[in-house]
């Protein structure tokens, strides 16, 4: 991990106890899997499938939440919420407006990895 990284996920290497190595082999795991997560997301949202939007929503969030517990986690929880309500068009709009979002965190901890 470069400086630059470090200062970027402070937080997330406090809580693995300062280990840049184990930090760097759970982006390796996170990088591998969340971009068919995503997918699996986008594809549910789009049917209408709020029961695994919501399901969906909480893997991601998971995984996105040992890098970062702001921002898009914060989204994915909303959009957990809306589709456990069962509104379609506000998950859907949650989706839309978090998904740049999440992109870039998932961009950064690649580079990570």
């Amino acid at each position: 991990m470069n400086d630059k990284q470090k200062e970027r996920f402070a937080e997330a290497l406090r809580r693995v106890s300062g280990d840049c190595e184990l930090l760097s082999a759970m982006a390796a795991m996170v990088a591998e899997d969340a971009p068919a997560v995503m997918n699996d997301l986008r594809d549910q949202v789009a049917a209408n499938e709020m029961y695994e939007v919501a399901a969906t929503a909480h893997k991601l969030k998971g995984m996105l939440s040992t890098f970062e517990t702001a921002g898009p986690v914060l989204e994915l929880e909303e959009m957990m919420s809306s589709a456990r309500k069962g509104q379609p068009q506000e998950t859907a709009s949650i989706l839309k407006r978090s998904e740049r979002q999440i992109n870039e965190l998932l961009v950064e901890i690649l580079s990570l990895a």
